[in-house]
Formats: C-alpha cells, structure tokens, sequence
C-alpha cells in the first residue's frame, strides 16, 4: 500500500537506522512486538503537521484513522488521551475501534 496522506502515520526507526512506515500508528505496537529492538527502536508519529516522538505523545482512542484502529498522537495530554504505552497494551489486547465493543463503548462515552 501506498501511504498518500500523512495525518495517523508512523515511522519505525531501528538503532541500526532501517526504517519502516506504517499508515496507522496503531500498528506499530503488534509489528514491533516480536523485534529484538521493540523497546530501542525510535518511533515517530505524524500530528497536526509535524512529525512527533511517538513515546512521549498523547493518543485519542476514537478517531477514523487509515486501518481503523482509531488512535491519533497529540504533543499534549487531553481528556481521554492515553500514553503510548497504554495505547501499545491496547493494541495488543485487541482494545481499538476495529473491535465493535470497543468501538460501541468509545461512541457511548463521546456522547455523554
């Protein structure tokens, strides 16, 4: 696939400087999981026009993001927004709006 809009990418950066791209952020966590450099690697995310230290930013749940996973990083901290690390568990728990509970449970919360 080719990436053609930047808003919810992300880059993977390996010490050794290979890098992979990825439409959604929310699948860095499973791709990553199972390399030896999964806690070293850098990892970048792409918001509101600039790229930004996935590690340290701020990730909403329920946006409409490329692969549906519904995550999207932010500098700063906001009401519902989790740390990456947070957002690595859930991804890896299944926790994201491509599953219907999740999904069903995040729109119940929005509109209260």
């Amino acid at each position: 696939m080719t990436i053609t809009d930047l808003p919810y990418t992300a880059q993977v950066i390996a010490p050794d400087g290979r890098t992979w791209f990825f439409h959604d952020v929310g699948g860095v966590p499973l791709w990553l999981e199972d390399k030896p450099f999964r806690d070293t690697a850098r990892i970048w995310t792409y918001s509101e026009g600039t790229w930004i230290d996935a590690r340290t930013a701020w990730f909403a749940r329920n946006e409409v993001t490329p692969m549906e996973y519904g995550f999207g990083g932010y500098r700063e901290a906001g009401e519902g927004r989790v740390e990456y690390e947070t957002m690595r568990q859930l991804m890896l728990r299944g926790e994201n709006m491509t599953n219907p509970a999740v999904k069903r449970k995040l729109f119940i919360e929005d509109c209260h």
